[in-house]
């Protein structure tokens, strides 16, 4: 038996807690805190996407692939008969980048 916590406790955790990123430039401490966008885990889903970052439909709903190209995403699964609930879905990165591109990969390498 593992000792492990499997990922849906994790990020519920996390999500009860709020976001507390420790020396990333988008936490708490800076000018514009980053609202964070958790991962949907399904357990026992057969396909687990991963984009780059959310953008500003996913930070206004709170999910991951909501917003232009999430509804993309979700119709051509659909056409392979792939129903949303049947995928995990997350991004790279828990919060929208800023717009500079410095300051996100600055982001990116928590330096």
């Amino acid at each position: 038996m593992s000792t492990t916590p499997d990922a849906t406790a994790l990020f519920s955790s996390a999500r009860a807690l709020g976001c507390k990123c420790v020396g990333c430039p988008l936490g708490p401490s800076s000018e514009k805190p980053c609202v964070p966008v958790f991962p949907e885990i399904r357990p026992g889903a057969r396909l687990y996407i991963i984009g780059e970052a959310p953008g500003a439909d996913e930070v206004k709903q709170g999910a991951p692939f909501v917003g232009r190209s999430g509804l993309l995403l979700m119709e051509t699964l659909k056409q392979f008969g792939v129903a949303r609930a049947d995928v995990s879905l997350s991004n790279a990165m828990l919060c929208r980048p800023p717009v500079e591109f410095k300051a996100f990969m600055k982001a990116l390498s928590f330096r």
